[in-house]
C-alpha cells in the first residue's frame, strides 16, 4: 500500500475505509487467521461498511465529543484517521446490531511516526521492534456501555491474532484506573508518562508466548495461549525465551521491553 498517496490528493481512488482493509490485510500478512475472529460477536472489521461505520465512531468519540486537538488524515474532520491505522489490525464487538467495544491493534514502530504520540514515542525508541505491537485506540462508541466481558472478549481476538502472526511483545498505555484490569490478564507495567491529551498514562507490556507469566496472573488468556499453541504446532522456531533476543533477526530492540 502506498502511504506517500495522502486521502487529501487526487491520485487517491480508494476510500479512507478501503485504505484501512487495505492495510489491515498486509498487516494480517496472509497468516492463517480462522473465520471465526471474523464472524463472531467479538470480530475484525471485514468491509468497507464497517470500516467506515468505526472510523465515524471514532470520530465521534475522539474528535467531536472531546477537546483534544489529534491530528487527523481526513481533511472533513468527520472521521478519526491516523498514519498507523495502516499497519494495524482494527476490531470490534458487537451485539444485536450494536458496537460496544473496539481497538487497534497495531505495529509498535508505527507509533514513532505518528504526531498523537509524541509524548509516548520517547519510551517506546529503543524498546520495540517490528515484531512487536501496540494496542491503541481502545473506546466505547457514543451512548454505549460495555462490560467486562466485552472487553475481555476483543482483548482474547487480539491477543490470539497476535499469536498467529507470530508477534513478540505486545504493548498499551492506559490510565492508572484501568491498569489494574490489564494486570489481571497478563500486563506488566513498565513506565509512565504525561499525555498532553489523555493525562498520566501507564505503559504496560506483555510476552506474547510466556504461559508462566500468564499462569502466575491467572489470566484467561492461558487457555487461548494452549488452544493456539496445538493449531498451530508450537511457538514460532525463531521465537527467543522470555528477555533473551539472541539469535533473533528480527529483533532490533535497544532495551528489554520489561525492564522498566
Amino acid at each position: 500500500m502506498n502511504l506517500d498517496c495522502l486521502p487529501t490528493s487526487s491520485a487517491c481512488d480508494t476510500s479512507l475505509a478501503d485504505q484501512l482493509l487495505q492495510g489491515q490485510a498486509l498487516f494480517l500478512n496472509e497468516h492463517s487467521i480462522p473465520d471465526s475472529l471474523r464472524n463472531g460477536e467479538a470480530r475484525i472489521l471485514s468491509t468497507p461498511e464497517q470500516a467506515q461505520r468505526y472510523l465515524q465512531m471514532r470520530g465521534d468519540v475522539f474528535l467531536k465529543d472531546s477537546q483534544r486537538r489529534y491530528a487527523n488524515l481526513d481533511p472533513q474532520g468527520e472521521l478519526f484517521v491516523e498514519p498507523c491505522d495502516f499497519d494495524a489490525t482494527h476490531s470490534w464487538f458487537e451485539r444485536d446490531g450494536k458496537v460496544l467495544y473496539a481497538i487497534r491493534m497495531q505495529s509498535a514502530p508505527s507509533a514513532l511516526n505518528n504526531a498523537n504520540y509524541v509524548d509516548l514515542q520517547p519510551l517506546l525508541a529503543g524498546r520495540v521492534s517490528a515484531r512487536d505491537v501496540l494496542m491503541t485506540r481502545f473506546f466505547t462508541p457514543r451512548a454505549q456501555k460495555a462490560g467486562f466481558r466485552e472487553v475481555f472478549a476483543l482483548f482474547q481476538l487480539n491477543y490470539e491474532i497476535a499469536m498467529r502472526c507470530e508477534k513478540r511483545f505486545g504493548f498499551l498505555t492506559c490510565s492508572p484506573l484501568h491498569a489494574k484490569f490489564f494486570s489481571k490478564i497478563g500486563f506488566a507495567p513498565i513506565d509512565a508518562y504525561q499525555c498532553r491529551f489523555s493525562g498520566e498514562q501507564k505503559v504496560m507490556a506483555m510476552d506474547i508466548w510466556d504461559r508462566e507469566n500468564l499462569v502466575r496472573s491467572k489470566s484467561p488468556l492461558v487457555a487461548v495461549n494452549d488452544r493456539v499453541i496445538a493449531e498451530i504446532g508450537g511457538a514460532p522456531p525463531t521465537n527467543p525465551k522470555l528477555n533473551d533476543h539472541q539469535g533473533d533477526a528480527h529483533d532490533d530492540r535497544q532495551t528489554d521491553p520489561l525492564e522498566g
